[in-house]
């Protein structure tokens, strides 16, 4: 939504969290793929309360996955008949309603992670009165 009266929608800024999830998400890399708390510390400067707050609340969410002291950027493919978007998708598509396997790339798993966030902007949802 955007507004030119200069109200607060015009002038909003991303909820801080998303950018700090974004930060650390950003911290993992095809040559990194695991890291711990203090290389994830380090690697954004946030401090180490806030990393580990939040990369325990990321693996509750099962964004990332934690063994031990390692902890890695997680990927979900649900092609089950249980994922209501997936059955939406095949019917859309004139496609079987039953799992195939789907072949992208060269096969490796670390190209398939694909990231969608979805954010809510606190102050358009205000100036809408919700």
């Amino acid at each position: 939504m955007s507004r030119d009266d200069g109200g607060a929608a015009a002038n909003h800024q991303p909820l801080l969290v998303l950018v700090k999830i974004t930060e650390i998400l950003d911290a993992f890399s095809l040559a990194r793929p695991s890291l711990t708390l203090g290389e994830i510390q380090q690697a954004t400067g946030f401090p180490t309360s806030t990393v580990q707050r939040l990369v325990t609340n990321m693996v509750a969410q099962g964004l990332l996955d934690r063994a031990g002291d390692q902890i890695r950027i997680v990927c979900h493919y649900d092609n089950s008949t249980g994922n209501e978007a997936w059955m939406r998708t095949l019917e859309a598509e004139g496609l079987p309603p039953q799992p195939f396997d789907v072949h992208m790339g060269e096969g490796f798993l670390d190209e398939m992670c694909t990231g969608l966030l979805g954010t809510v902007d606190k102050a358009a949802l205000d100036a809408l009165g919700r």
